[in-house]
């Protein structure tokens, strides 16, 4: 890490607690380790528990391959014929 965040003592346990929490990918993240440091200073334990779920989320969407939509197969995207047609009229099963 380039710059080293000053964490006051009272804060450092907490703060190592919660770093834990974080998925070993994001653990070496500067940004967040310095809003968990912000949030833990303003709001809390909670606060930054909240903010560990949300970056978790976004980090599973980041990494998620994105799947592709399936082809449709329907008989409503199957054309019938004309002849098709008028056999599926006198056909009394078919819906």
């Amino acid at each position: 890490m380039d710059h080293e965040l000053s964490i006051p003592e009272e804060l450092q346990d907490i703060y190592v607690r919660l770093l834990n929490d974080v998925p070993a990918e994001l653990r070496e993240d500067p940004s967040l380790r310095k809003m968990m440091l912000v949030y833990l200073k303003i709001g809390g334990e909670n606060l930054v528990r909240q903010h560990i779920e949300i970056e978790k989320l976004r980090f599973k969407d980041r990494t998620r391959v994105p799947q592709h939509p399936l082809e449709r197969i329907c008989p409503d995207d199957v054309e019938m014929d004309e002849e098709g047609a008028e056999e599926a009229d006198d056909d009394p099963d078919f819906v």
